[in-house]
């Protein structure tokens, strides 16, 4: 999310509706040490692992796999335009829920837990 964000143009997060565009994403990588670095680190592991050697075919892949689990739709056969979907609105209300609630307190962070034996 924050390396779409800081590659576009207004700075904006990725909203619905959105156009993701593989060529603003590549030349902010391109133009920029630390967001290649940024780039390496998130296809290093998890969902967007890559051994891709260059920083297109990384992007590329990125790409494929949010629009593979349904945040991105493509709007050409190139693979080089998306439009964003309704499930950033969603996974933003997720993490704001978490956000809102991960300092909750038990009710057992006041009292010893009682021995078992």
């Amino acid at each position: 999310m924050r390396f779409v964000r800081e590659a576009n143009a207004m700075g904006q997060p990725v909203e619905t509706g959105m156009l993701v565009k593989q060529s603003e994403l590549l030349q902010a990588v391109e133009s920029s040490p630390a967001k290649q670095h940024e780039l390496n680190e998130l296809t290093k592991s998890g969902l967007f692992k890559s051994s891709a050697k260059n920083s297109s075919a990384k992007i590329d892949q990125i790409l494929g796999k949010l629009k593979d689990k349904g945040y991105l739709v493509a709007q050409d056969t190139s693979g080089a335009l998306y439009r964003a979907t309704g499930l950033w609105s969603y996974l933003y209300d997720v993490l704001d829920f978490i956000r809102a609630h991960e300092h909750l307190e038990s009710d057992d962070d006041d009292n010893e837990q009682p021995e078992l034996f």
